[in-house]
């Protein structure tokens, strides 16, 4: 556990001091999404860091208070427009957990074919309105040897 905690940490500073690093996973998930979009006739969101932070910064807060597990009563919203950018004239925001065996790259397809398989979060994920998005990846490992993962997925329209 200590070993993802540190790599949350480091992916943090990452962001902050280059506005613009992200770990593989958190970028294949944004693709995902941005294909799904494309799958469906809408453009693809633009990155931006202040939502991909938000993103990050909740999916780890949802980590830490999961107690170990993935169910709906973890699965809470943020506060939309805490640490969202300046001059949004939309928000809104996708959290989803799964626990499973694997690295981290084997969670985001079926993440995001959960968020699909969901009316609510796919009217998210292509909605017109939004312009940008962000995705925030925490994960912690069980005891058990499986690993527990929350994405969050952020969106504005700017």
């Amino acid at each position: 556990m200590l070993r993802r905690v540190l790599g949350l940490a480091v992916a943090g500073l990452c962001i902050i001091a280059l506005a613009s690093c992200e770990i593989p996973e958190e970028g294949s998930a944004m693709g995902a999404l941005n294909a799904d979009r494309a799958n469906n006739a809408q453009g693809p969101l633009g990155a931006n860091l202040a939502l991909t932070n938000k993103a990050q910064d909740w999916a780890n807060y949802l980590a830490t208070r999961s107690g170990n597990t993935c169910s709906g009563t973890m699965l809470v919203h943020s506060q939309l427009s805490s640490g969202a950018p300046s001059g949004w004239r939309k928000l809104g925001e996708n959290v989803g957990c799964a626990i499973r065996s694997g690295d981290l790259g084997s969670f985001v397809s079926p993440l995001q074919q959960a968020f699909m398989a969901s009316p609510m979060h796919k009217a998210n994920i292509l909605d017109p309105a939004y312009t940008y998005g962000g995705v925030g990846l925490a994960l912690i490992d069980l005891p058990n040897g499986q690993t527990l993962v929350y994405e969050v997925q952020e969106f504005a329209a700017v």
